[in-house]
This record gives structure tokens, C-alpha cells and sequence, in this order.
């Protein structure tokens, strides 16, 4: 049973949505090609290097179209993403790349919120002790008042059975 997103937890799955929509068929596709290898059969990477001012560049790439003559079932995001290469070739290493940096970008939002969250749990606990302590010290005042906030976070830290 799913609960019921709060405002900003909505906005956070958005932006999680919108930074995962950024690559998806590269994503689609890595997967993909990851079961038509194991699964399916080998297909051949093609490897070029190229050499200029002295620096040698190597590429690492599959021919979209000889994929998609091989017979394997790709899958809709898979497919936009080989058609959409202009030259028919995917260059693999820059295709991770790609996937990888969008995945740092979602670990980066997750730790966003998780430490945005943590703040106000940490602030909330804060003023609890703070008035649980005052308590302790004699202040007969807040007694009720801290004894309910005791019995409150008893009940929210005790485990569900």
C-alpha cells in the first residue's frame, strides 16, 4: 500500500522523474542490449581508434542497424533509441557515461531531501528533549505537556507489530 505523497515529496518524485525522463532510452537500451547478450547471442562490437595531434582516442560502438537485423525483441524506448542515432552507430563508452552521470544526478536529489528531512526530525527531537528536560529540573509547569510529547514519540519510535 502505497501512502499519500506530501507536497514536497511530490515535487522530489517529480524531479526524480524529470532527471530519469533525461535518459531513459539510454537506459532502456543498456538494458536491453545487457539481456540480448546474455540471452539472446553475441553481437559483434565493432573498436576504432582514432589518432589525432598524437592522442589516440579509442571507440567502442555497435552498429544500430546490424541490432536491430539481429532478431531480438527490443523493446519501444530501446528502439527510439537506435533509430535516433544519426549515424547508426552507438558509441557505448559515451552512452554509460551518460547513464552513469544521470544516476549521480538522482543520488545527488535523494541525499537532498534525506538530509533536508533529517534536519526537521533532528530539530523536533531537539524541542522535545529540550522540554523533557526542563521537566526533570522541576518545572512542574510543562509536566503535562512534556509527558504527552513523551508518550507521542514512544508510540512513533516503538516498533509496528
Amino acid at each position: 500500500m502505497r501512502r499519500k505523497l506530501e507536497g514536497s515529496d511530490e515535487r522530489f518524485h517529480g524531479a526524480v522523474k524529470r532527471v530519469a525522463a533525461q535518459t531513459l532510452n539510454e537506459h532502456s537500451f543498456l538494458k536491453d542490449l545487457r539481456n540480448c547478450l546474455l540471452h539472446y547471442g553475441y553481437q559483434e562490437p565493432k573498436i576504432s581508434v582514432s589518432i589525432k595531434d598524437g592522442t589516440e582516442t579509442p571507440s567502442f560502438y555497435y552498429d544500430s542497424y546490424a541490432l536491430f537485423r539481429s532478431g531480438y525483441d527490443w523493446k519501444r524506448d530501446s528502439r527510439d533509441f537506435l533509430r535516433g542515432q544519426p549515424d547508426g552507430r552507438i558509441d557505448l563508452i559515451k552512452t554509460n557515461e551518460k547513464a552513469i552521470q544521470n544516476i549521480e544526478k538522482q543520488l545527488e536529489l535523494h541525499h537532498r531531501v534525506i538530509n533536508r528531512k533529517l534536519h526537521a526530525e533532528k530539530q523536533i527531537h531537539d524541542a522535545y528533549l529540550n522540554c523533557y528536560n526542563d521537566v526533570k529540573r522541576g518545572q512542574s509547569a510543562q509536566m503535562r505537556h512534556a509527558l504527552k510529547l513523551n508518550r507521542h514519540w514512544q508510540k512513533r519510535l516503538s516498533p509496528k507489530e
